[in-house]
Order: structure tokens, then C-alpha cells, then sequence
């Protein structure tokens, strides 16, 4: 890390009192812009919101399958290898939970038009899907392990992550998911809930900024941060949001 940022070493930091030595030296601070974007990159330095970073390692959240719905995954591809979609797995947030769920969820999220052959391939398979829209109504007769539900893209997604060639949705999203849709999500809320926010955000990096962003654009913003007050570190950094 470089002379000038030293000083930031270990704390959370936003542009403005980056900036603050060299207010009036725009070189300076393009070079200090350059460098932070470098030290993200190498994961020395991670973003907390907009201008707004943690100037110490903290590891970004890398999405992963189950066994289960990798085989789906695969299925999905080799049968609509030119749809887009991105995926979010539930299991891993078992983690973070005190009680563990009997079950996990594997969203999908695609073209409309393209949920209902998805669904009819997958049932020609033995693999049983479902739209999100029928869930409530089917639930308790689901006997599966990892539950797979369809629903079409929002328009208001955050940006997806790409791992191994596949769309997932960001941990930002996911969060906000369970809050608003608790109609899919029922196994995550609560008390548990409140332990995925606090152990999720003490784990990986994360962006507030964005995720309030999305909270507000599906009008939950309160509720996830009333949650995001619960946790450690968002009580030191909103006021550099």
C-alpha cells in the first residue's frame, strides 16, 4: 500500500477523507483513485459502498452448487445452451444459521417466456420444478431436499456474479431476497434472519450501497436496514454511505 494510504491502514475510509490532504491536486487524486482500484483487486482493500472501502482483506462471497442443482444446472445448459439465467443457492447460508433448514433453494431466474419449457424438460427428467408464483400453494406436499423454483428476471437486479461460466446472484441480492420474499424463503426468517445478516456481513465484504439501493427498488428498504443496524459493521460505516 502506498505512503498516502497508510494512514487508512485497518479502517473504513470514504473518498472525502481520502481526499482531504489533497483537495486541490487532482493528479494526486487520480493516482489515489488508480491505486485503490489496484489494491481492490488484489483483495488488500474492499468496497463498503459507494466511495466508501475497508482498507483491510475481507474475503468477497464466491457462490457455489449443491450436488443436486449442479445436475439441474447442467441440464439446463445442455437443453438451452443460448438462455440466460442466473442462479441462487440457498445452502450455503445453513452456515450461518443456529437451527439448520431441512431443505434448500435453488432460484432461478430467467427469460419468462422460457420458464414453462424449463419446467417441462426438468419434469421429463424426474426433476421436479416450480414456479415461484405456485409455491405457497404446494409447499407442504414438496418431499424434496433441495426445492427448484422459477421465477422471471427483475428488472431490478443488481449486477450478477460470474463463476464457471454461470450467472449467481450477488450476496447483496440474496439478502435482500429474504427479506422480501419470505414467501419462498420462510426457513430463513426470524431469529434466523437476523443471524444471517450479523454472521453474513461479519464474514464476507459487502456492499451496503448496493444493497440498499435494491432494497429501496423492491420497497423494503427500512426492514433490511433495521437488520443491517444488528450488525457490527454497517454500524461503522453508514455514515459514510
Amino acid at each position: 500500500m502506498n505512503d498516502y494510504l497508510l494512514q487508512f491502514e485497518g479502517k473504513y475510509a470514504g473518498m472525502e477523507e481520502i481526499y482531504a490532504s489533497v483537495r486541490n491536486n487532482e493528479s494526486l487524486k487520480t493516482a489515489i483513485r488508480m491505486s485503490i482500484s489496484r489494491y481492490e483487486k488484489a483483495g488488500l482493500v474492499f468496497r463498503v459502498g459507494r466511495g466508501a472501502y475497508g482498507f483491510f482483506p475481507k474475503p468477497s462471497y464466491v457462490p457455489k452448487l449443491s450436488d443436486k442443482s449442479i445436475v439441474v444446472i447442467k441440464k439446463i445448459r445442455e437443453n438451452f445452451p443460448y438462455l440466460d439465467f442466473s442462479v441462487t443457492d440457498t445452502l450455503f447460508l445453513s452456515d450461518f444459521m443456529n437451527l439448520q433448514p431441512f431443505t434448500s433453494i435453488l432460484l432461478i431466474e430467467t427469460l419468462a417466456s422460457a420458464i414453462n419449457p424449463i419446467i417441462s424438460f426438468l419434469q421429463k427428467s424426474e426433476i421436479a420444478a416450480y414456479m415461484v408464483k405456485d409455491y405457497s400453494n404446494i409447499e407442504q406436499y414438496i418431499k424434496s431436499d433441495v426445492i427448484i423454483l422459477l421465477r422471471p428476471t427483475m428488472s431490478v437486479n443488481p449486477k450478477p456474479i460470474m463463476e464457471k461460466g454461470l450467472w449467481f446472484s450477488c450476496l447483496e441480492k440474496i439478502l435482500v431476497d429474504l427479506v422480501c420474499d419470505d414467501n419462498i424463503f420462510s426457513q430463513y426468517q426470524d431469529n434466523e434472519l437476523e443471524n444471517i445478516f450479523r454472521n453474513v456481513t461479519d464474514m464476507y465484504a459487502i456492499n451496503y450501497s448496493k444493497l440498499l439501493k435494491y432494497a429501496k427498488a423492491r420497497n423494503r428498504k427500512a426492514d433490511c436496514a433495521d437488520l443491517l443496524e444488528l450488525t457490527e459493521e454497517y454500524i461503522k460505516v453508514r455514515d459514510l454511505l
